[in-house]
């Protein structure tokens, strides 16, 4: 009899050929068997439930499948058992899904409709998989298509949801993959057999169908889910509670859409959505400002008008920080303004840093003139002498950065808004570049006008020097700090003289201060020198360089500052003491007296009005 010595010696033969995928012995036990009119028992399982058929799927091979289907087409009037399962659970049509054959997954399903066989399409195996499942995991649009095609046609109410051994279920491939044409597949199946999902369910990596979606920025798919969401009254965002995940992961896909759907569904299901989360990983608003998304920004200021809450995050100090853009920044500081003004332009953090500062410290001069426009459209003062915890203020800053243009801006600015500035600073960085020097002359003539006293680090260089003498005691310096207010509140003219008025009264009143004239001589010197007043120019002085002297122009923040085209020829080697200033200018070492008015040869006139200047 050729291969076989009897008839129970053929199934051993054929299963072993099966299992070891031995296409030409399958072969040759079939045509073999066909000759002798021997009965193959195709249908025959092993002691573990493992078929001829199940051993030819599980090994893939297409071939011995096909001869298999087609001897029992041909030769066997029984019909395969398409829904036995082994040992572990396992049958023909989940095993085609397994291994992603479509070809042989075709064959078993079209089998079963030629033999009315009803496939069990949602028997899990012992891992808790079943062929919708697999299907889905191979990202097989096809056969996802094919399962659902064959339980409308057969009635069959499909397993969606049900988790497998890693926590997947179907309909979360479909996001995880971002496969939209299967997504709407089963969502269509799923409305049509009003099949109720908890689309938040996490897997073992707690992913979850909306997160899958977020993370490839696929607003369509988003939408829908949202929309089935609110549907069926599925709180899409139970599980994602910690950290505001959603809406961070809505603002890092750099989608405004997203963001707004993300928000949207938020306040249907009254879902609070933490903004003040101080960090710069998590916080909405600084990632939004991070990705320069002004969309997204606009987005989230809404939700906080809306909810009636405010920023704890600084949402305009981080972005004058990261130099963002200039729109961006307009955005915010509008709302500011508007909502939530203690984060403004002097909005400080911890470490005492607020935008006007730091937009000087990056040398932006842009943001800085806008900030100002801004402050004086809105009637905000802006806190130019407040200091962060390094002991920085705007001042110091531009002067340290040696920018010109900033420096003017804030002197303009405290001039137009009656704000004493003082600079006693051990601060300041030593610098001989042009660009300092020209800043001093500002500093000098600005001092004219009693805005501003200064003191330098370095009394010996004469440089630099403003005021080595340091006019004023210690007890003067304090009443002058005092009269800044704490909050930054303007100061006028009047007040500051009256502060100087108590200030000269109580020094005069101070008998222990070295040097202090006799009242008594003080007077008759005044009345012999009332009807005259001595010029002194240090001529002979190599450190004095006219041309260093300030123009008009140059001069733009002082009161009445008129340069002389040339010095007096009369009374040029004359003296004059600081007493005789009754504003008490603060002088320097070498102080060049420049006349409002140079007088005549005849010196007809011989009352003339001065200001100090020390030359750079």
């Amino acid at each position: 009899m050729g291969l076989f010595s009897n008839n129970n010696n053929i199934d051993k033969l054929f299963l072993e050929a099966v299992s070891k995928s031995d296409s030409e012995r399958v072969i040759s036990i079939i045509k073999s068997a066909i000759t002798n009119n021997i009965s193959i028992p195709i249908e025959k399982r092993t002691e573990t439930g493992i078929t001829p058929l199940i051993y030819a799927i599980n090994a893939n091979n297409l071939e011995i499948f096909k001869l298999i289907f087609q001897y029992a087409n041909d030769h066997k009037k029984k019909v395969l058992g398409l829904n036995l399962k082994n040992h572990c659970g396992d049958y023909p049509l989940l095993y085609a899904t397994s291994i992603n054959n479509l070809e042989i997954f075709n064959m078993v399903i079209n089998y079963a409709n030629n033999r009315n066989i009803i496939l069990n399409l949602n028997d899990k195996n012992n891992n808790g998989e079943y062929p919708l499942l697999y299907a889905a995991r191979n990202d097989n649009f096809e056969m996802v298509n094919s399962i659902i095609n064959y339980a409308n046609e057969k009635n069959i109410i499909l397993t969606i949801d049900e988790k497998g051994r890693n926590g997947d279920f179907p309909f979360l491939y479909t996001a995880k993959y971002n496969n939209i044409k299967m997504f709407k597949c089963i969502l269509k199946y799923v409305y049509q057999n009003n099949i109720r999902i908890n689309i938040s369910n996490n897997s073992k990596n707690n992913s979850n169908m909306i997160i899958c979606a977020i993370k490839n920025n696929n607003t369509e798919m988003v939408k829908s889910i949202f929309d089935y969401a609110f549907q069926y009254n599925i709180d899409a965002m139970a599980n994602n509670i910690q950290d505001n995940y959603l809406f961070i992961l809505a603002i890092k896909s750099n989608n405004p859409k997203i963001v707004k759907l993300v928000i949207n569904f938020a306040i249907k299901f009254k879902f609070p959505l933490n903004k003040n989360i101080c960090n710069t990983i998590n916080n909405p608003i600084l990632l939004a400002i991070e990705h320069n998304n002004i969309k997204i920004i606009n987005s989230i200021l809404q939700y906080t008008i809306r909810n009636n809450e405010n920023f704890n995050c600084h949402p305009l100090l981080w972005a004058v920080s990261n130099n963002k853009d200039i729109n961006i920044i307009k955005t915010i500081l509008n709302y500011l303004n508007k909502y939530d003004k203690s984060n403004g332009i002097d909005g400080q953090n911890d470490d005492g840093d607020y935008p006007f500062l730091k937009a000087i410290e990056n040398n932006n001069f842009q943001i800085v003139k806008y900030f100002i426009k801004c402050a004086q459209r809105n009637n905000i003062i802006i806190s130019i002498n407040r200091k962060n915890k390094n002991g920085n203020y705007p001042l110091l800053q531009a002067i340290n950065n040696n920018n010109i243009r900033i420096v003017k801006l804030i002197m303009k600015y405290s001039i137009q808004n009656n704000i004493m500035m003082n600079i006693n600073e051990k601060k300041l960085n030593d610098d001989i570049s042009p660009n300092r020097n020209e800043i001093l002359k500002l500093l000098y003539n600005y001092e004219k006008i009693k805005k501003i006293h200064i003191h330098t680090k370095n009394p010996s260089n004469n440089k630099n020097e403003i005021d080595k003498n340091i006019p004023y005691s210690e007890y003067e310096n304090s009443q002058i700090n005092n009269c800044n207010n704490i909050n930054q509140k303007s100061i006028t003219e009047n007040e500051f003289s009256k502060t100087k008025e108590l200030i000269e009264n109580k020094s005069n009143s101070n008998t222990n201060i070295s040097n202090r004239k006799d009242k008594d001589k003080e007077k008759e010197k005044e009345k012999e020198k009332e009807n005259e007043i001595e010029i002194k120019i240090e001529m002979e002085d190599e450190n004095i360089n006219f041309q260093d002297i300030p123009s008009a122009s140059q001069a733009s923040y002082t009161n009445n500052l008129h340069v002389p085209q040339q010095l007096p020829s009369t009374q040029s080697k004359s003296s004059l003491s600081s007493s005789q200033f009754s504003n008490n200018y603060s002088l320097a070492s070498s102080p060049t007296l420049i006349p409002e008015q140079a007088p005549s040869i005849s010196s007809q006139s011989n009352t003339y009005n001065y200001y100090n200047y020390s030359i750079p």
